[in-house]
């Protein structure tokens, strides 16, 4: 007789099984009776949720311009504001070698080179469970190797040097420079992978949900759904109108604010490096004018009466696809300013879009700034609202990144994982974590 495979069954039987069961009605087994046995009061869902937050009715701009016919940048533009704003958006670089320098003169802000002592205590107190080991080298291998998504990723122009340099060959004089670095000339062909932008995404998601699992404070701490978009305006002492722009693709709220790490005569005794100098240059001087944009601010929280209407911490991620570089001054620079523009969004959401000078109580944003691999962990304290204020804002950093894992990804065919730093993981947790417990 010819016998069908034992796998043919199985799937066979796992189809009819389906089919049967879409159409099977639910039975009632007495779990409401039985509770009301018990004096176990049971709800509707509608009876549990607050009411939504009605936002105030917005009036679109309408624009009769297509891309044909675009529109003019003049007084005619319908976002024309006669004050010009010198924007600091996702892609605005600071002066080279410079930029933590330019980032602190900015927004006034004194720069210590550790990370808080609550931070540091909370570090000495946390150890990893021995079951998390497994579940954090599944979680990276998920994010880099076992997405099925595989999208065209763009053309990287520098091209590791094969031997040969079209460019090189043609020199006269001969070797100007060093072209055994790249093969420039060369054009690869596109490869299909994941993006960078998903793969952080997930694995900063994985991050922080291991963490909630670890410290049981998953209701204290909610994550955003989706990147979101903040944007805050600020004069600056010469009167010049700073706009920050800039997306964030992961916000971390909790119910409470976090507790401000040092207040008053105490940041005299930090050691912090004083705001700089950089005349005779303009601090503003990379970041554009423009008399087009938008007026408004926007911060993804509009009301302090939903659950978690505080930021606790906000992550950064740099997915460079093409010739990607970690530069260790640029990212604390970027870190700076992304924890100055939440917190000032922060700040007018607790004390009223009105509010000037020094603030009640300062504002405090953790920011964790990662490439995946690497991660540069910071704590921004906003102080006062006035630039030009003897009272500094405060930014903490950790002096150099920390390295989550070496390698993950194929290695002659294989799956490889090298490299897992169980502490850099104990620093992202005190990080998450932090003020969780208030």
């Amino acid at each position: 007789m010819n016998h069908k495979p034992e796998a043919f069954v199985r799937g066979w039987q796992w189809n009819n099984a389906w089919y049967i069961s879409q159409d099977r009605p639910v039975t009632k087994i007495g779990m409401k009776e039985a509770l009301n046995e018990r004096n176990i009061p049971c709800y509707q869902a509608e009876e549990l949720l607050s009411p939504t937050h009605k936002m105030e009715p917005f009036t679109p701009i309408e624009i009769v311009e297509t891309i044909k016919n675009k529109l003019p940048k003049d007084e005619s533009h319908p976002l024309w504001q006669d004050r010009p704003a010198y924007s600091y958006q996702d892609m605005t670089w600071l002066p080279k070698n410079n930029q933590l320098q330019f980032a602190t003169a900015i927004t006034n802000t004194a720069a210590v080179n550790t990370m808080p002592d609550r931070i540091s205590k909370s570090l000495e107190d946390f150890s990893v469970p021995a079951e998390t080991i497994y579940r954090l080298e599944t979680l990276v291998k998920n994010a880099y190797i076992g997405d099925a998504v595989q999208d065209l990723l763009p053309r990287n122009f520098r091209v590791p040097y094969i031997g040969w340099d079209p460019v090189e060959s043609k020199m006269r004089p001969r070797n100007l420079y060093d072209h055994t670095k790249n093969t420039w000339g060369r054009s690869m062909p596109r490869e299909y992978g994941i993006p960078n932008l998903r793969k952080l995404k997930n694995l900063s998601r994985s991050l922080f949900m291991e963490s909630m699992k670890i410290s049981g404070l998953g209701t204290q701490v909610m994550s955003s759904i989706d990147k979101e978009a903040h944007r805050q305006f600020i004069t600056r002492p010469d009167g010049k109108l700073v706009r920050f722009n800039i997306t964030v693709p992961l916000s971390l709220y909790g119910r409470k604010p976090l507790p401000p790490i040092v207040t008053g005569s105490g940041i005299g005794s930090l050691g912090a490096t004083p705001v700089p100098s950089v005349a005779p240059m303009d601090p503003l001087a990379t970041l554009h004018a423009s008399n087009i944009y938008h007026p408004s601010s926007a911060h993804p929280i509009s009301s302090t009466l939903h659950s978690h209407p505080f930021t606790r911490t906000v992550f950064n991620h740099y997915a460079a696809h093409v010739d990607p570089k970690w530069n260790v001054q640029a990212q604390k620079a970027r870190s700076l300013m992304v924890g100055f523009c939440v917190a000032l969004g922060q700040a007018r959401l607790r004390y009223g879009e009105a509010v000037a000078g020094d603030l009640p109580e300062p504002v405090s944003v953790n920011v964790i700034n990662t490439d995946g691999q690497r991660y540069q962990l910071a704590t921004f304290q906003l102080n006062s609202m006035d630039l030009g204020s003897s009272l500094n804002n405060v930014f903490w950093t950790s002096p150099e990144p920390l390295e989550l894992f070496q390698f993950c990804g194929y290695q002659e065919g294989q799956v490889t994982m090298t490299g897992l730093n169980l502490e850099t993981f104990s620093h992202l947790h005190s990080v998450i974590a932090d003020g969780a417990q208030g």
